[in-house]
């Protein structure tokens, strides 16, 4: 078979390479448009972030300063120090953006402004190096975990506030016990709070191994708060669980500190998977962020993609009613990180700050 000269050969070439050039720019473009679009959907979903009509929380920004009978607590994961661009191939992070001096500038300014009683910091592989000048100054003892991994905790907490009672370090979670320092002039107020500082194994599939790590954790809290009740009757207890979870509102995590796990519960992120056997915590829980009509984003490292994955957890005791959630970030602040990623100018992480305030309730 002949295809004629040598020019006409030279043109059905050119068709050809043409036609390929065509079918895949348009493949490009439809999948660009597409992501275009799941852009503008991510960020009309966060234009109006509210809570549930039947919830009694109040939302806001800003400050979340707390007084005398009240308790505020914030988690954020600071993003890693010696984090670096080429780790995921983050080209549209800016340089300037990616530097730790920079990123360390915006936690200050973002955790002085929030003000809570109690901080926890997840990815802080040198915490005391670059938190105890801020913990000083704004009156802050702090508590660094002493696991050899990177993924390193660290809990801040107001010392005119707050008393350092018990601590333990587990792999993943740092756990405190604090006893909530009375007022001058007033009586004891018997309340302690174990905060479990959490920064949990990464890797959807890994759900046994998050669910360890809250198991071990909370079998030393159990354990303590036995212990110290026996030394103390009439004392108060309340916990904390929160942090980055590395696991949404449908995980096994979940499940096991709000309802309890069953051996038939179904885990969306391993759904071949099962509990061994059925769990309870002990206590009931409530989590905080389940106030939002949709939880919003706490992480968005890609533009376009995120996930709802810092918690937190509290007990239901009867010393505590949640009073106040703060907004990960503005409906503006929310454009712009889905839009162009995390970190950016605003923020040090590829994380939002999650924060509650808590009304004290008086001893019965």
């Amino acid at each position: 078979m002949s295809f004629g000269s040598k020019n006409t050969r030279s043109r059905l070439v050119f068709i050809a390479c043409g036609a390929l050039t065509c079918f895949f720019a348009t493949r490009y473009f439809a999948r660009a448009s597409e992501r275009l679009r799941k852009i503008r959907r991510l960020a009309d979903r966060h234009k109006s972030i509210r809570l549930s009509p039947d919830s009694n929380v109040k939302l806001v920004s800003g400050s979340l300063t707390a007084g005398s009978a009240e308790l505020s607590i914030c988690s954020l994961n600071t993003l890693n120090r010696f984090w670096k661009k080429q780790w995921h191939n983050s080209f549209w992070i800016p340089d300037k953006v990616a530097e730790w001096s920079f990123r360390l500038a915006l936690h200050y300014r973002l955790l002085r402004e929030i003000d809570a009683d109690i901080i926890c910091l997840q990815e802080v592989p040198e915490g005391v190096t670059d938190f105890s000048a801020f913990a000083t100054k704004h009156g802050y003892q702090l508590v660094m975990s002493t696991t050899i991994l990177q993924v390193k905790t660290l809990t801040m907490f107001k010392s005119n506030k707050f008393r350092l009672v018990w601590e333990t370090h587990r792999s993943r979670i740092l756990v405190t016990q604090l006893e909530l320092l009375p007022e001058v002039g007033a009586e004891e107020s018997k309340l302690f709070v174990f905060v479990l500082n959490c920064h949990l194994t990464g890797f959807p599939k890994r759900l046994e191994t998050r669910l360890s790590e809250v198991k071990s954790a909370m079998k030393h809290v159990n354990r303590q708060l036995k212990a110290h009740s026996k030394t103390l009757p009439g004392a108060r207890y309340e916990i904390f669980m929160l942090g980055d979870m590395n696991a949404a509102a449908t995980s096994s995590v979940y499940e096991a500190m709000t309802n309890g796990l069953k051996t038939s519960f179904v885990d969306p992120d391993n759904s071949d998977w099962r509990p061994k056997k059925d769990y309870s915590p002990g206590f009931v829980f409530r989590e905080a962020t389940a106030e939002f009509i949709e939880r919003p984003l706490t992480y968005a490292h890609v533009p376009g993609h995120g996930r709802a994955i810092d918690l937190i957890f509290y007990t239901t005791n009867g010393s505590i009613s949640l009073t106040h959630l703060r907004k990960p970030a503005t409906e503006e602040q929310y454009q712009r990180a889905i839009e162009g990623g995390l970190p950016n100018e605003e923020f040090g992480s590829d994380h939002l700050p999650i924060c509650a305030k808590f009304r004290l309730l008086p001893h019965r």
